[in-house]
């Protein structure tokens, strides 16, 4: 990314510097040219479009770069090795604020569960997609949004409930958590064959 495509990255993610912008050419042109100077006003919003476009054409590799950031260090809050298997699913919050691009959301919470020999270990990291903390080099705004020990003996049964991860407990206790990535059939069935395997060895 070189540095004009930054800066107009900049400037569409700013409002209060759009906001200038505008008052800035608005005034400048009526000062010079009297009233054909409002043409100006085409300046920032050509910029602003700009900016828009290029978000919307880097939207993909900002979001995969943030929810790679997000797995290896939720993989380090569970204590994973390398080659052992953690199960990540994510769901996306909120929306990019930019009229041109809102549609887009500008948040997503990723949870990765890490089934270990009689428990399951569940962390989760909050990050913004966009706009980043800053473009050279990339960095994203993380948040730790908290890791948690399920033991086997606690869950009665898990299911896939449209978009979520359900995990029933036996004090009636229901921790769910959504799912955006299509991943969640996956660590359900990995979570059900762990749970068997744990009853089977608790059976008398």
């Amino acid at each position: 990314m070189d540095l004009r495509d930054r800066l107009f990255l900049r400037f569409a993610a700013s409002p209060g510097l759009k906001a200038l912008a505008y008052v800035l050419f608005l005034a400048g042109g009526l000062l010079l040219f009297q009233g054909p100077g409002a043409v100006l006003l085409a300046v920032p919003l050509l910029a602003d479009a700009y900016g828009a476009r290029l978000i919307r054409a880097l939207y993909d590799g900002f979001r995969e770069d943030l929810l790679e950031l997000l797995e290896d260090e939720a993989r380090r809050e569970c204590g994973l090795a390398p080659d052992e298997e953690g199960f990540p699913v994510w769901e996306y919050d909120g929306c990019v604020r930019h009229w041109l691009v809102k549609g887009l959301p500008d948040r997503v919470i990723l949870t990765l569960m890490a089934p270990r020999q009689d428990f399951l270990v569940v962390a989760r990291k909050e990050g913004r997609i966009f706009p980043p903390l800053s473009y050279a080099p990339l960095d994203y705004e993380i948040l730790d949004a908290g890791t948690l020990d399920v033991y086997y003996r606690d869950i009665t049964h898990v299911e896939v409930n449209g978009e979520a991860v359900v995990l029933h407990t036996s004090g009636g206790e229901v921790i769910e958590y959504e799912d955006h990535s299509g991943g969640a059939g996956q660590a359900v069935r990995e979570l059900r064959e762990r749970l068997r395997e744990h009853k089977a060895r608790s059976s008398p």
